[in-house]
């Protein structure tokens, strides 16, 4: 019984872990050994998730999708630019794969490396080439109708993408749209504990579904 109760709080603290860092709250270590404990549980060793695929679909905006991508690359210790620019192209599809094919193809015709081989010029082109122009204002009204109507953790992560869309959004804005945005037993129970910070919210909520 003890067995099975520490792997269950195995999982949760991995599962709290990933979600931490795919929010950017937290960083990961270099790998020389050091672990975190919660009530005597060791976690040796948290392995990144993947990324989505990028379709270049309206909407989508790509310096989030190259952030979290960046994020894969950090804690994966992936640190080659060439390395980084074609595992991020595996993970184009649709408009963005075509868009991909035709500055490969451009590139070997001139007889150089696609972006010159370099992450940030990568990043770059794809930010031009899908980020519509008026792309803070789609944000805003996006974040202005946002509701939780799965879990905390998709509200969450739709919350977190469309706030890094918006770069002059204050935290008392921040706070008060998160807040509105919530089921209303979750909204309830984090209004009670009286949040100052999103993050102070966004811990509140997360442990509501374990209760």
């Amino acid at each position: 019984m003890e067995q099975l109760v520490d792997r269950r709080v195995e999982a949760a603290v991995q599962q709290a872990l990933n979600q931490a860092m795919e929010q950017g709250i937290i960083g990961v270590g270099n790998g020389d050994g050091g672990n975190n404990g919660v009530n005597g549980t060791v976690v040796s060793q948290v392995k990144a998730s993947k990324p989505k695929v990028f379709s270049g679909k309206f909407g989508v905006d790509p310096a989030v999708w190259t952030y979290y991508v960046d994020l894969y690359y950090e804690i994966s210790g992936v640190k080659d630019e060439e390395r980084k620019v074609m595992v991020a192209a595996s993970y184009l599809v649709d408009r963005a794969a075509t868009w991909w094919r035709n500055l490969a193809e451009h590139a070997r015709v001139s007889g150089v490396k696609p972006c010159n081989g370099k992450w940030d010029v990568f990043k770059e082109k794809l930010i031009q080439a899908f980020r519509p122009v008026n792309h803070v204002k789609l944000a805003r009204d996006k974040l202005a109708t946002l509701k939780q109507y799965g879990s905390v953790a998709k509200y969450n992560d739709e919350f977190i993408s469309l706030c890094m869309q918006i770069p002059d959004i204050g935290e008392a804005d921040k706070l008060d749209r998160y807040v509105r945005g919530l089921k209303y037993k979750v909204k309830r129970d984090v209004e009670l504990a009286d949040p100052k910070t999103v993050e102070e919210a966004m811990n509140k909520s997360i442990s509501y579904r374990q209760h």
